[in-house]
């Protein structure tokens, strides 16, 4: 379960941020596949937060579709995405990191940390979500 964010009430507008892609060293392959685990998992975060009564915006689970309906080239492109994501983080009332793989390594969740600094916003982090899939036998083309 997601950690329920201390000082926020239900109702609370919370920005689900969360690790996307990770290009560095990984094979095409092997971040096609983290990119769909990690779309899959934030979404299960978010209904989870969503069933505790907290309105959930979550830029993975609103932009991985449309990025594979609209221009699959855009789909890593944080510079793209960054004018989406920063405009409806200002909108919200807390940003909850969600600590799945690689999340401190993520640069649009590093840009998104540090918008919520700026704007003075809650932050809160939700447990740690781990791979249940060795990403390097996929790299070795074992899967």
């Amino acid at each position: 379960m997601p950690c329920n964010p201390r000082g926020l009430d239900q109702g609370s507008l919370i920005y689900l941020a969360s690790p996307y892609s990770y290009t560095t060293g990984a094979t095409v392959a092997a971040n096609q596949l983290m990119m769909e685990w990690n779309f899959q998992k934030v979404s299960e975060i978010a209904f989870e937060f969503m069933q505790k009564g907290y309105v959930v915006f979550c830029p993975i689970a609103h932009s991985h579709p449309v990025a594979m309906y609209g221009d699959p080239d855009v789909q890593e492109d944080w510079r793209f995405w960054s004018k989406q994501d920063l405009e409806m983080l200002s909108r919200c009332d807390a940003l909850v990191q969600a600590c799945m793989p690689l999340w401190s390594k993520s640069q649009g969740a590093k840009a998104e940390r540090t918008y919520a600094d700026y704007l003075g916003m809650h932050v809160s982090y939700t447990r740690a979500y781990f791979y249940d899939i060795d990403f390097r036998l996929l790299d070795r083309g074992i899967l």
